[in-house]
This record gives structure tokens, C-alpha cells and sequence, in this order.
């Protein structure tokens, strides 16, 4: 009897109660968007000797890709919020006081130009996957008779509107 009362005093000890409440848990999704792997620098490539040589000074370099995503249902628009030389439909990439013209294109057949900031590249809306918009530069010339050998230079800043 004696070993009847003690185990029944330990198990009322070790079960001595228990409490049950359910409590809400939330978080808020505001949504938006964001470029994805976006290089530091977007690199042009290189103009070859003979890239002036044609009758219009131009030069097409390969199409530039930029992965948007955005939360799915999200209206988007994608444009060049600056970068554009004041008054001009063009990106002045330079070096040492030297400039070459560089125009965007929202297609390859180079009929669509950007013309300045704000100037809209795509509008889309979010999948909530990478969705790819192409951007075509073309080098359309030089600020002097001829530009020296070196690497030239911009920033632009590209914006995401939704």
C-alpha cells in the first residue's frame, strides 16, 4: 500500500496541469518589386576599329537584359530615371573631356528610342517570377572627330514604378 500512495503522489506531481490558448499570427505583404541580379557594372563590350566605319557613325552593341519581379498581380513600369545628358535624347559616356553618344532602344529594329528619363522601357505586371526586359544600346557617335582609346563612362539610375 505504502508503494500504491507514492507512486500516486509522484504522478499527480508530474501531471499537474496544463493550459491551452491559440494565438493569431500575421504578417503584412505590402508587395512591390525588385531588379534582379543586376550587375555593379552593365558592360557594353568593346567598340572594334571598325566600328565607326559605317556612313552613319553608329554602332549596335549586344541587347542589355534586366530581370524584374514583382509581387504577382503588381502593376509595374520600368523606365531610366536619369543619366541623360540635360536636353538630350542620349547617355554621354566619357573620358578625359572626350563623349560618346549612347542611345537606348526598347526594341531591335532600333525604331523605338528612348528619348530621355522617365522615358518608360516596359510596363508589366508581376508574376511573382523574374520576368526579362530588353534594352537595345547603340553607340550613335562621338563629341569629337575622333574619340581617343580608353574606357568611357555614365551612371544611370534605373526605376521600378508600381
Amino acid at each position: 500500500m505504502k508503494k500504491s500512495l507514492l507512486a500516486l503522489a509522484l504522478s499527480s506531481l508530474a501531471f499537474a496541469g496544463s493550459v491551452s490558448q491559440q494565438v493569431p499570427v500575421q504578417i503584412n505583404n505590402t508587395g512591390g518589386c525588385i531588379f534582379q541580379g543586376l550587375p555593379a557594372t552593365i558592360d557594353l563590350g568593346t567598340i572594334p576599329p571598325s566600328g565607326y566605319a559605317t556612313s552613319t557613325g553608329q554602332y549596335a552593341t549586344a541587347p542589355v537584359s534586366l530581370n524584374v519581379v514583382c509581387t504577382s498581380g503588381i502593376n509595374y513600369t520600368v523606365s531610366v530615371a536619369s543619366g541623360y545628358s540635360s536636353g538630350s535624347s542620349y547617355i554621354l559616356l566619357s573620358k578625359s573631356g572626350t563623349y560618346i553618344k549612347l542611345a537606348l532602344y526598347k526594341d531591335s529594329a532600333y525604331t523605338q528610342k528612348l528619348s530621355s528619363a522617365n522615358t518608360t522601357i516596359a510596363t508589366g505586371t508581376g508574376s511573382g517570377s523574374s520576368q526579362t526586359i530588353t534594352v537595345y544600346p547603340r553607340i550613335e557617335g562621338c563629341n569629337s572627330a575622333s574619340c581617343s582609346p580608353g574606357v568611357y563612362t555614365a551612371t544611370i539610375t534605373l526605376r521600378i514604378t508600381y
